[in-house]
């Protein structure tokens, strides 16, 4: 990452653009606006700063982060603030979070470039860094020190949301049934548990938190924070304060209260008993317990870790793989270390550095034993921390925007068109934020099309760069090795699509998509997925048949408004998605934002190995009985327990039938007494992470596509007659 020379501001709200060039360390104290440039699209981030007066650059400064508010923008400091940072030695910043982002995706990613600058120019104290923000940024106050507990000290969320279940409802859902609770769109409900800070409050074992709400809050309403508070309180948990203040939204917000607060609050540095929960290998470590491996895709894991002396006892749900870190550890990885999992011994020896442990699995997919992880061969293109998609993922790291010209000339332009939309969104909301001045007056060319008809926004430079798309045929050699592509077209339009189709698991053809059994073609049918790249296993190619988006167009609606699906796309978008561009996609609760999934046909996620699940689970039988026959008079009990291949997506349902009578769903183990020889037949469905949309009730609703069935097995028993 490359950062640019602060510039010293009188006040904040002056628009003051920066001189790009290399900083120099002139530890000038008092309020700046410092620019990283960032290594995703090249744009250059504003960030606020208050340095201390005095500063020292010889010792270690804490830091406190402040997170705006939805709709607002990176602010200054009052002068209680700057008198309070003087005198403690505080360093004060004010992350612009790529504006309306909710600390999330790039939001996220925004906050960690800001620490990365502040660390690169001056001295931070580690051990103190703490988060601070209301509504919006409340969210972020709670989101990141829960997916990232080693990292912060101490935060303080006031009026944020935390339970998708109460937030989507009344700011993202459609307007009219089907609506939450009666309904969940399938496919992006593991995203919205992941944004929901709630499901990771185990989380908060070592880290402070100050959590404050108004108790008539219609925004944000107080459940979202005593929920959380409830939880802390199951736990055991000590280390927060929470109260709940006479008012609405933002009510008793006090920056002096959150500083009191924070004052003399560190970093845990060594914690005996980490405790980790996620449901993504993109959040997984905390402290010196990292996750490497899901079980199960897309559902909540555990791992838990006790640390005596030099032997480990840990817990593992949902966990097939982790490694125990030698940073802030009690542990010492230079001496005998024994490590055991869920009750079995995994390792005992010397690691000399971090040790990673998998799960050993026998034919039937059940843990039979732990033990060193073996070394992966080659680049192998499986799910792992910082590629594990979904679609969001292809834009957290430096991306290329394509569009195929390999077609006729229609199709070039609908492919330019597609991509152009996208880069106009992109640059509006992650950006330029063009809107937040003032609209266009009038449409001098087609609005996508660069130079906009915007004027740039506050703390945006005269010099930010745009992000364009090229044609198909301009992609480099250099772009291939070192960015994610982002492709607009399909194997007819577009060369690299052309080139790569054989190696993709949605198998593309000239006129739409078939996944497995299922084909999806037609002039108006449309796609967009997420894998790796075949041209360059390490990095992403997005293959884009059309552009899904509300389709806000500035000249109608507000420019602000330009762009705002983007903001939520950590929400919405799966690894793929099948749409069909005739549909009418219903309105939602924010106007004129539409329901994206009225148009959708399918949409899912690809398994552990970025393919189409299409691996059955096994069902091993255990018969409890008397004798080498498993015979017991008067009674035979059958337990079945299915478990679906790593990396999948779980088990749906187990069925058996007994000496040919009907196929009815195991629930519970089987109780047989009639005397005589039986014969039980059985077999488990698990689930495919692929979801079908159909139309009921004048809706199109998604749900769980039939899974792999694994093969029917059986087997012969006898139960003898009762003495």
């Amino acid at each position: 990452m490359r950062y640019l020379s602060p510039i010293v501001c009188a006040a904040a709200a002056v628009l003051l653009l920066p001189q790009l060039v290399p900083a120099t360390p002139d530890f000038v104290s008092g309020y700046a606006i410092n620019y990283y440039v960032s290594d995703i699209d090249g744009s250059y981030q504003p960030y606020g700063i208050y340095l201390p007066q005095p500063y020292d650059p010889e010792r270690p400064h804490p830091v406190v982060l402040h997170l705006h508010g939805f709709g607002g923008r990176m602010g200054g400091f009052g002068s209680w603030q700057r008198e309070w940072a003087d005198s403690r030695g505080w360093i004060l910043a004010y992350p612009d979070g790529r504006g309306s982002n909710n600390y999330d995706g790039i939001g996220e990613d925004d906050v960690f470039q800001v620490l990365d600058d502040l660390k690169a120019r001056y001295r931070v104290d580690e051990e103190r860094i703490y988060l601070t923000g209301g509504s919006m940024g409340g969210h972020g106050s709670y989101r990141l020190p829960l997916r990232h507990p080693h990292v912060f000290a101490a935060g303080a969320p006031i009026a944020g949301w935390t339970d998708f279940r109460e937030f989507y409802a009344h700011f993202y859902e459609q307007a009219d049934a089907p609506r939450m609770p009666e309904y969940i769109d399938p496919s992006r409900r593991p995203l919205l548990e992941t944004a929901s800070s709630l499901w990771q409050t185990e989380n908060a074992k070592y880290t402070h938190l100050l959590i404050g709400y108004g108790i008539w809050d219609y925004v944000n309403p107080p459940s979202n924070a005593e929920q959380v508070v409830q939880r802390l309180r199951e736990f055991g948990y000590t280390r927060f304060d929470a109260r709940g203040d006479w008012g609405g939204h933002g009510a008793g917000y006090d920056t002096e209260e959150v500083y009191t607060y924070f004052e003399g609050k560190t970093r845990e540095r060594e914690p005996a008993e980490p405790v980790y929960v996620t449901n993504t290998l993109k959040h997984n470590r905390a402290y010196w317990i990292r996750i490497d491996r899901l079980r199960v895709n897309g559902q909540w894991a555990r791992l838990a870790a006790r640390a005596e002396g030099n032997t480990v006892w840990m817990e593992a749900a949902n966990v097939a793989g982790y490694t125990l870190l030698p940073e802030n550890s009690p542990v010492r990885f230079d001496q005998p270390v024994t490590v055991y999992t869920n009750g079995l011994l995994g390792y005992r020896g010397t690691p000399g550095g971090a040790l990673s442990i998998a799960a050993r699995f026998d034919e039937r997919f059940r843990v039979v034993a732990w033990g060193p992880s073996p070394p992966e061969s080659g680049v192998a293109a499986r799910k792992r921390h910082g590629f594990q998609g979904p679609l969001n993922d292809a834009f957290l790291s430096r991306f290329v925007v394509t569009y195929g010209t390999a077609g006729s000339a229609r199709e070039t332009r609908r492919n330019r068109e597609d991509a152009l939309r996208f880069c106009a969104e992109w640059n509006n909301w992650m950006v330029m934020h063009w809107g937040w001045d003032r609209p266009p007056r009038r449409r001098r060319r087609p609005w996508f099309e660069i130079p906009y008809p915007f004027a740039v926004g506050p703390y945006i430079p005269e010099e930010q760069p745009p992000l364009q798309p090229i044609r198909d045929t301009e992609v480099t050699a250099e772009e291939i090795a070192a960015a994610n592509l982002v492709l607009f077209g399909d194997p007819r339009s577009h060369h690299l699509i052309r080139r790569i189709r054989a190696l993709l698991p949605i198998v593309l053809t000239n006129d739409g998509a078939v996944l497995g059994d299922r084909a999806y073609t037609g002039p108006t049918i449309r796609y967009t997925f997420i894998v790796p790249n075949p041209m360059n296993p390490r990095r992403y190619a997005v293959i884009s048949r059309g552009y899904l988006s509300s389709r806000i167009d500035p000249v109608e609606h507000s420019p602000s408004r330009v762009g705002k699906d983007l903001e939520a796309l950590p929400f919405y978008w799966p690894d793929y998605v099948i749409w069909d561009s005739a549909r009418r996609p219903a309105e939602t609760v924010q106007s004129p934002f539409v329901y994206l999934p009225e148009t959708y046909l399918e949409a899912g996620y690809f398994d552990e190995s970025w393919q189409l699940d299409d691996d059955p689970p096994g069902t091993t039988a255990f018969l409890r009985g008397d004798g080498e026959e498993a015979t017991d008079p008067g009674a035979v009990t059958i337990a079945l327990v299915a478990e679906d291949r790593p990396g999948g997506f779980g088990v749906d349902r187990t069925e058996y039938r007994l000496d040919g009578g009907p196929w009815a769903r195991y629930a519970e183990p089987l109780r047989v007494e009639c005397p005589g020889e039986h014969r039980l037949e059985f077999r488990s469905v698990d689930r495919c992470g692929r979801f079908i949309y159909r139309m009921r009730d004048g809706r199109n609703r998604g749900e769980d596509a039939e899974g792999n069935p694994e093969p029917v097995r059986n087997l012969t028993f006898r139960v003898q007659e009762a003495r």
